[in-house]
């Protein structure tokens, strides 16, 4: 179920190249990660902001009401980068059962799993049925194992988007780090 890349940001630009076509839109709370509006733009994907709320959690609600006919995805991650403000597991569920009743993949980027404050399990998203049909982890090895300079990366996604990443990586192939 997973798809090892060179670095997490090379995950993102897999998934999008997936999920999304030029004029396609995606979600993405602010504040973001820059590397993901970076990719969005470089694919003609429209980045469409959500503000957050005081606490710096995403808010369904706002995000409900940014869904268009042409959005595609929601973008969240947990602890965020830039705030480090961890999404706890009622918002994801949350945010995953909007993605599902819209039709939209819920990217999950969780690249400072490791470092979360909070105990316990970080999500229940892939304890439920159908999470291969509109999930995308993505993850960090630099970080999780402080291994920096390896730049390792993965996306765990159900292999109907598994095989479209397949299609994407044949053209980023050639940034793969050698270990």
């Amino acid at each position: 179920t997973g798809v090892q890349t060179c670095a997490l940001p090379i995950s993102f630009c897999l998934a999008i190249g997936a999920l999304c076509a030029a004029g396609d839109e995606v979600l993405v709370p602010t504040p973001y990660y820059f590397d993901h509006d970076m990719w969005l733009r470089a694919s003609g994907v429209t980045p469409v902001y959500v503000p957050v709320g005081p606490d710096f959690l995403p808010d369904p609600d706002a995000l409900a009401g940014a869904v268009t006919a042409h959005t595609r995805a929601i973008v969240v991650v947990t602890p965020n980068n830039p705030t480090g403000v961890e999404c706890p597991p009622d918002l994801i569920d949350a945010i995953d059962g909007l993605a599902r009743r819209h039709g939209l993949a819920l990217i999950l980027d969780e690249t400072y799993r490791e470092f979360r404050a909070a105990e316990g399990a970080p999500h229940r998203a892939f304890a439920r049925d159908g999470w291969r049909d509109h999930l995308v982890h993505l993850t960090s090895y630099s970080k999780s194992l402080a291994i920096p300079g390896a730049r390792v990366g993965a996306l765990v996604a159900g292999p109907a988007i598994r095989r479209e990443v397949a299609r994407s990586e044949e053209h980023t192939s050639e940034l793969q780090s050698h270990v």
